[in-house]
């Protein structure tokens, strides 16, 4: 992952999670919502995260709460 182009990484994101099942994309959402922090790439990471979950029809606000 190139962390200097954040389009790169969103897609790179996306095509992670798109490769998962549900249980590990909602593990990997859990893991990273007790990390302190923030950057311009875990945006991105969260962004497709996002995505995918919607995508598949999980609401994300439940699961982050």
């Amino acid at each position: 992952m190139n962390s200097s182009d954040p389009l790169k990484n969103l897609e790179d994101f996306k095509k992670r999670f798109e490769s998962m099942s549900d249980e590990q994309l909602i593990s990997t959402l859990k893991d990273d919502l007790r990390k302190p922090g923030w950057v311009s790439s875990r945006a991105m990471f969260h962004s497709a995260l996002r995505d995918e979950m919607e995508k598949r029809g999980h609401n994300y606000s439940v699961i982050t709460k």
